[in-house]
């Protein structure tokens, strides 16, 4: 049996728990996703570097650089 006293406590506390947990969560999830497009990134540019090194493509590195500069700045 829970003293009435400690009850309120509960009662006040548990807002603030379920609150901690979700943000908590969230920031995992949003940690792991950012994680992954930014390996999906370095992919794809190791990918036109790759391709470039074998002359089957020519990337203009410069332009490259401009637009995810924008992008990245965009997003934040």
């Amino acid at each position: 049996m829970i003293p009435p006293a400690t009850e309120g406590l509960i009662s006040l506390g548990a807002p603030l728990v379920g609150g901690g947990a979700i943000g908590f969560g969230t920031g995992y999830i949003l940690k792991k996703l950012m994680k992954l497009a930014f390996i999906a990134l370095g992919g794809i540019a190791l990918l036109l570097g790759y391709l470039q090194y074998e002359k089957w493509i020519s990337v203009n590195w410069g332009i490259v650089e401009n637009e995810t500069s924008t992008i990245t700045a965009d997003s934040s």
